[in-house]
């Protein structure tokens, strides 16, 4: 099973419920750096699963990075980047709140924005 397929499993999880918590319905999109290449797209507003493979069409911000960095970001709320460790934020950063309000009351790390 590749990476990528693995990290957002792991994030559906810690996002069950959004919809009923009441989640703004903003659309974030993670490009990754793996052999895959696959932009996953979170969207409240799909039914069914929140995380899918898809085009980054209408997104709030795109983050592009590797599968584990995205994982301990957003697992463990250490924002210190490797060399090895390429992250790029393009749109508006404030919608990581939405994805840390998604994961509750599960929580992610403590997710500082200014740190992207």
């Amino acid at each position: 099973m590749d990476s990528d397929v693995v990290v957002f499993g792991l994030l559906e999880e810690l996002c069950r419920g959004a919809r009923e918590r009441g989640v703004a319905r903003v659309r974030i999109a993670f490009a990754m750096l793996d052999v895959t290449a696959r932009t996953w797209v979170f969207d409240p507003r799909r039914p069914g699963q929140l995380f899918a493979p898809e085009a980054p069409i209408d997104v709030a911000l795109t983050l592009t990075c590797r599968p584990k960095t995205l994982l301990r970001l957003l697992a463990t709320g250490d924002s210190t980047l490797g060399p090895d460790e390429p992250l790029l934020c393009e749109g508006d950063r404030g919608a990581l709140v939405v994805l840390r309000d998604a994961a509750a009351p599960r929580r992610l790390g403590p997710l500082d924005v200014r740190c992207l």
